[in-house]
């Protein structure tokens, strides 16, 4: 609410100034996004790491029951099996509960970003009106002020033609 009013180049600098600001914004948005990815894409990869150690400690634990004499075999396969299962669906829950929570946190960002621009160009649409409103009003202002003088320069062409016809009725 300047006191003065502001010239076609401020204007334009100032909504400039504005769009920089949500290109700002845009740019860490994308930088957010990009880091969750990465952040996700580093997690599968721990999680396929790890997986096949499981599976490497699997075929190992497989070749040790081999060698365990064929009475004990059926017994502790049995045993290994539901050991091997146990774990792996443990690592499959964790895996699960790790991914949702990285799904939500990267949806939350994402929102929270989105609300964030959301604003910013909602208050930059305000500006931009009140400004438009007041550049509006100032254009009125000046049309009705020259509107104005043109009558008054009119109405002082008319007095000084009648005054010289009245001159000139009264010379005759």
């Amino acid at each position: 609410a300047n006191s003065r009013t502001k010239s076609p180049e401020e204007i334009s600098a100032s909504i400039c100034t504005l769009c920089s600001e949500i290109r700002r914004v845009e740019a860490q948005a994308v930088k957010a996004r990009k880091t969750l990815e990465r952040e996700i894409q580093r997690d599968r990869q721990r999680r396929e790491v790890e997986r096949r150690r499981l599976e490497a400690d699997l075929l190992r634990r497989d070749a040790e029951l081999k060698k365990l004499s064929e009475h004990n075999i059926e017994e502790a396969a049995r045993e290994a099996t539901r050991a091997k299962m146990d774990v792996l669906q443990r690592n499959i829950d964790e895996a699960k509960v790790r991914m949702q929570q990285q799904v939500d946190r990267a949806r939350q960002i994402t929102e929270e970003e989105a609300n964030r621009v959301r604003n910013h160009m909602q208050q930059l649409g305000r500006r931009t009106d009140e400004e438009l409103a007041r550049i509006r009003e100032e254009g009125i202002r000046a049309i009705a002020a020259t509107h104005d003088r043109h009558d008054e320069e009119r109405r002082n062409e008319a007095q000084r033609t009648t005054d010289a016809l009245t001159s000139y009725n009264e010379n005759r």
